[in-house]
């Protein structure tokens, strides 16, 4: 039994890392060598490893791809993900968002895209949240002209990806644990949509206070604020060259 067990939560994690596995209960409770990939090979053998140890080789080249500037190969190693099967996560997302802001060809606004793509895949809010902020502050400070060099973003990056890949790993501890304490009848009968439902509620890791709809909030107009504080600044300016006229007056007089 506990090796159907094994077998069951090895297929389960395989699904949840890919993007064209489909689990079914023939999947789950037919036989031990279903081929769920081409290049997967057997559910026999430790698939999930190996799956996860490319996902991981993929995170870490990518981020060294990008702090080397290559964006050609950026591109091929995106392609190269995809053809596999695997999904994109908040690792990646973070990546492609920060790619746009040190990429000399990319407009900074298209970092945008890529929040509302992780919006659409309802990835983890929190997730979302940060890396939403910390490119609203990057344009902000672009539409003053005193945006950060590229490479100080490049710490904004790696503390970003760092974060996201901590998520992730959080994630999965706690699937796993999930997983691990059902009784067996119970975990032989899994669905692909109990499985989506406990991946989208382990999103929520760390963030009781957020819910899904505030991941979906409208990127700060940019612009409205900073003409607000100008204005203002303006004033003030206004006022202090006043009051030192009055006094340059009354110290004449």
């Amino acid at each position: 039994m506990y090796a159907v067990k094994h077998t069951t939560i090895t297929k389960i994690l395989n699904y949840i890392h890919t993007s064209s596995i489909k689990l079914t209960a023939a999947h789950i409770c037919g036989s031990t060598r279903v081929n769920l990939k081409p290049n997967f090979g057997s559910i026999s053998q430790p698939n999930v490893v190996s799956v996860e140890k490319r996902k991981l080789t993929y995170y870490h080249t990518l981020y060294q791809t990008i702090s080397s500037r290559n964006w050609g190969r950026v591109d091929a190693l995106l392609s190269q993900y995809k053809s596999e099967g695997l999904n994109y996560d908040e690792v990646i997302y973070t990546l492609l968002a920060h790619m746009h802001i040190l990429s000399p060809t990319s407009r900074c606004e298209n970092a945008y895209l890529v929040i509302e793509e992780m919006k659409q895949a309802q990835m983890s809010p929190t997730i979302i949240r940060m890396n939403q902020m910390l490119i609203n502050s990057y344009l902000e400070l672009e539409g003053i002209f005193c945006q950060p060099p590229k490479n100080a973003w490049q710490s904004i990056l790696r503390m970003a990806w760092q974060s996201a890949l901590a998520f992730v790993r959080a994630r999965k501890k706690q699937l796993l644990k999930t997983l691990e304490e059902m009784p067996p009848d119970q975990l032989l009968s899994i669905t692909a949509q109990d499985i989506d439902e406990m991946v989208r509620h382990d999103n929520m890791i760390n963030s009781s206070r957020l819910e899904i709809e505030e991941s979906q909030d409208i990127p700060i107009p940019l612009g409205i604020e900073l003409k607000c504080e100008n204005q203002l600044s303006e004033h003030y300016q206004v006022q202090e060259l006043q009051q030192e006229a009055l006094q340059d007056e009354c110290s004449g007089v």
